[in-house]
């Protein structure tokens, strides 16, 4: 637990990682294309009603995922209050995101399936 705990509070300090970008001017944060996460999810099936955004920082992905599955109930989840306040704070001003619960949840501890629910049609 010694090594999750450093890392915590790595994540605290520093929580939006960012990567250098060789065709960008500065720093940024890239997520997953949304092309690549529409072709995992196969077209002809159905929306997926319940997503797991785990390790959601301030919510970029969710929100992006909220957009392309309107109908589904995304539960994004971060051991960062910080991060999860941020991501709430935005939600706060996009009144289509609603269907977003963000939350505060460590994956690794066992409570968290009590926590944030089972039966998830996509993790990302």
């Amino acid at each position: 637990m010694a090594i999750g705990n450093t890392v915590r509070r790595g994540y605290e300090r520093r929580p939006y990682p960012a990567i250098k970008m060789k065709s960008t001017r500065g720093v940024r944060w890239c997520l997953a294309p949304m092309e690549w996460i529409a072709a995992v999810w196969q077209p002809a099936r159905p929306s997926p009603s319940r997503i797991l955004v785990a390790g959601c920082g301030t919510g970029a992905e969710a929100f992006s995922l909220s957009r392309r599955f309107p109908h589904s109930k995304i539960v994004a989840a971060d051991f960062s209050p910080r991060s999860v306040a941020v991501a709430t704070d935005l939600q706060r001003r996009m009144p289509a995101m609603k269907n977003i619960h963000f939350m505060v949840g460590d994956l690794t501890m066992r409570k968290f399936a009590r926590t944030a629910g089972r039966g998830f049609d996509f993790i990302t």
